[in-house]
């Protein structure tokens, strides 16, 4: 399975397979399209030329059995003959063609066989006309009998390939019909799965991409309000789920610098606690030496007693002044670690908007792709418009087949006027046959022949009026279904438009993202500047324990002095007069040493409560 560890390698891989799913609908329309265009050419072309190819044939032949008659009733006539002449010229040139279109093999035997029948009619005619002036009742009868079975064979044989054309171009236009109802269940059902396999990658992307966003900004203003018991969770490990790695452990390291700067807030209050007792204790002792060089004149033991006391009491003082010492250097290893930490705070939040940037131009990238993918479904609307276009062409050039049918039906009317005014020539002959009595016998009988030849003649307009009707039915039926198609390339046109739509809410929900990155990146700002105020918190504070260090450095230089002070008072009783005045004057330093101390223990106080507010505001 293809694991996708980018942002945009998901965006463009979904506008792909959309792209590849509206391609492959797209030519499956063209090809259908196209291939229904192929068979309306193919049923325009060639079977419908082929089929009046046989009815020209057909009305040749009457035309050259008009043209005997013509020479049997008035041998002499040469327009009769030069009509017979050039008529079959035409008539052998169409049976030619015809066979040569034939595509199957039935349809050759049956060209093949009319073309011996033509040949055999060629020869009667030939000799009819020929015997008109010399034996005209012979010819009558030959036209009668073997030229009359010859036509009818010829006639027949027509009509059965005329009937299979008919039956071909059913066959076509069903087809034609059945493919187009094909192409249109199609094209609904590829566009249909399209759009929907378009929603779900932009819903999947959307939410992939605004949910772990959300969550990212809800922590960072969490964590702006101090509290850093948000845990961050990272499902992936696209930009976002680095991101949130980033995050969590920024939040880590601040809840352990919270953490520490709090414990060294408690040990500062509870050293300086310490550190006001003991100066509490060294005034006490400060106060009784002070009594005791009072009482320097009342005796040496006295004295002693009480440089005893005050050497155990500075002893005290400089164990306490130690103590300080210790939990200064303590407090200022604890602080310089809070520092370190926040030096690696004021890094990691560094990379995180470094990452955020990079989000951030990622999302702008794939409002771009989105755009991009936006501008390929106008394309492919495009390409339905000129499908449209096509279609219109198949439909117009159906009608104008519609047309020349029509054109067709005009001229049968015109040629069953004609058949029905030589129907009423032959009646009148018969009745000046009849008039002329025996002269007029063989008239006569040429008169019934015309006659009945009108008749057929009449009779064939109407079956070729017939064909034509089925044929215009047919092709209505085909416009029908080429609009009906129009109306699906229109449907598909609305549809690919629906498409793009989708993507261009896709590109609103792509820039909603970069929007997100950009109050994350805010958000980032802000704790960068939280994490400065710390820092120069702690630097407040480092500076104070390096003035606690100083301060506790010079009382115990103090109380070294005292000792001294105190052993002289000791060794030198004698002197005590002297020495009493040198101690008043030790024990003053000594207090205004130990009030700075105390001064210095409140500061250092003061200073552990407002790191400890300072922290309160953080939740751990």
């Amino acid at each position: 399975m293809i694991r996708l560890n980018g942002i945009r390698s998901k965006l463009i891989l979904g506008f792909l397979v959309v792209l590849i799913i509206m391609g492959i609908s797209s030519g499956i329309l063209y090809i259908q399209l196209s291939r229904q265009n192929r068979e309306l050419d193919r049923l325009m072309g060639r079977s419908l030329h082929y089929l009046l190819l046989a009815h020209t044939i057909k009305f040749q032949d009457l035309t050259l059995a008009d043209a005997v008659r013509g020479v049997l009733i008035d041998p002499e006539d040469q327009n009769e003959r030069a009509r017979y002449n050039s008529v079959g010229e035409e008539l052998d040139k169409n049976l030619k063609d015809a066979e040569a279109m034939a595509t199957t093999q039935a349809d050759r035997d049956s060209f093949k066989r009319l073309g011996e029948l033509n040949q055999q009619l060629v020869a009667l005619e030939a000799t009819m006309m020929k015997e008109a002036g010399t034996n005209r009742q012979g010819a009558v009868d030959t036209y009668k009998g073997q030229y009359t079975a010859l036509r009818n064979q010829f006639a027949k044989e027509l009509e059965a390939f005329v009937e299979r054309q008919n039956a071909n171009m059913t066959g076509h236009a069903q087809a034609v019909l059945s493919a187009a109802r094909r192409s249109e269940a199609i094209a609904l059902i590829i566009i249909a799965i399209a759009i929907l396999i378009a929603l779900l990658i932009g819903l999947q992307i959307s939410t992939g991409l605004a949910r772990p966003i959300v969550r990212l900004m809800q922590a960072a203003e969490l964590i702006a309000k101090g509290d850093l018991t948000v845990n961050i969770k990272s499902g992936s490990t696209d930009e976002i789920g680095r991101l949130s790695s980033a995050f969590a452990e920024m939040v880590s390291s601040l809840r352990h610098l919270i953490k520490q700067v709090t414990d060294s807030s408690a040990q500062v209050a509870s050293t300086s606690e310490q550190l006001s007792v003991s100066a509490e204790e060294s005034a006490k002792a400060v106060q009784q030496i002070s009594e005791t060089v009072q009482q320097v004149a009342s005796g040496a033991q006295e004295q002693s007693q009480s440089a005893a006391s005050s050497a155990s009491s500075v002893e005290q003082l400089t164990q306490a002044i130690t103590q300080v010492a210790k939990g200064a250097e303590t407090q200022m290893n604890s602080i310089q670690a809070a520092s370190n930490i926040m030096r690696e705070t004021d890094e990691s939040l560094n990379e995180v908007l470094g990452m955020l940037e990079k989000v951030g131009a990622a999302s702008s990238k794939n409002a771009e792709s989105a755009a991009k993918g936006s501008d390929s479904v106008k394309n492919v609307i495009a390409s339905m418009e000129r499908i449209r276009g096509t279609t219109n062409d198949v439909a117009e050039r159906i009608r104008e087949l519609d047309g020349h049918s029509r054109e067709i039906g005009r001229i049968l009317e015109v040629i069953d006027g004609i058949a029905e005014q030589t129907n009423l020539l032959a009646l009148n002959a018969a009745i000046e046959a009849a008039r002329a009595g025996e002269h007029g016998r063989g008239f006569a009988v040429v008169a019934d022949e015309v006659r009945k030849l009108a008749e057929r003649s009449s009779k064939e307009t109407k079956a070729i009026a017939d064909l034509i009707e089925r044929v215009k039915q047919a092709t209505q039926k085909a416009v029908e279904a080429i609009d009906a198609g129009t109306k699906e390339v229109e449907t598909g046109s609305a549809v690919a438009h629906e498409a793009g739509i989708a993507l261009d809410e896709i590109y609103e929900g792509a820039s909603g993202a970069e929007k997100l990155v950009g109050d994350l990146v805010s958000s980032a700002n802000s704790l960068k500047e939280a994490a400065l105020n710390v820092g120069k918190a702690i630097n407040e504070i480092v500076s104070i324990a390096e003035e606690n260090t100083a301060a506790t450095e010079e009382m115990s230089a103090s109380a070294e002095e005292v000792k001294k002070s105190i052993d002289s008072v000791a060794a030198v009783s004698e002197e005590s007069a002297a020495a009493a005045e040198e101690v008043s004057a030790s024990t003053e330093e000594v207090n205004a040493s130990i009030q700075e101390m105390s001064a210095s223990a409140e500061s250092l106080a003061e200073m552990a409560q407002k790191l400890q507010e300072l922290v309160a505001r953080f939740k751990v």
